[in-house]
């Protein structure tokens, strides 16, 4: 005898819809008719959270679900199966603790921090707006040398 049921697993790759629900096909039971069959289900509680946010600022959206999955397969009573009896019992039971599956996006500093750290990228990224401000500047002193511009400012004689 083959049982299915609607199972839910976090996909961390898949960014709309991250719980994805599928048919289960792993409760396969082989029944004896002379023996009762005891079918173990434990549901275990999980929480996704999600932080999708490539600056880091918006809120992290969480969602909660249920796995079914089948603990001990092969447990059979001792007693044989008279008439009247079921010939299988199932047996729920809930796990206390949970699974927190996570998944964030990379953001900008992560970047930053990935190509050598933070302290050195924004270190260089200073560095290289201050040759861009210097080389402009450099620029129109030599073009005021050689145009004879007058100076605006008494400072911008030196």
């Amino acid at each position: 005898m083959e049982f299915f049921y609607l199972n839910t697993n976090f996909d961390g790759t898949n960014i709309l819809t991250p719980l994805v629900n599928y048919l289960d096909f792993t409760l396969n039971n082989g029944l004896e008719f002379k023996r009762q069959t005891v079918i173990a289900i434990k549901l275990d509680s999980n929480v996704g959270i999600l932080n999708d946010s490539y600056w880091g600022t918006a809120p992290t959206s969480s969602d909660s679900y249920l796995t079914f999955y089948q603990s001990n397969s092969n447990f059979r009573s001792d007693f044989a199966r008279g008439n009247g009896m079921p010939l299988c019992t199932y047996v729920f039971s809930e796990n206390t603790n949970y699974k927190e599956y996570q998944r964030t996006k990379y953001n900008l500093i992560d970047i930053l921090s990935e190509l050598g750290g933070l302290y050195s990228s924004l270190y260089l990224i200073g560095f290289a707006f201050t040759i861009l401000f210097s080389y402009e500047l450099y620029l129109s002193s030599i073009i005021r040398v050689i145009y004879h511009f007058p100076a605006r400012f008494d400072s911008e004689i030196a």
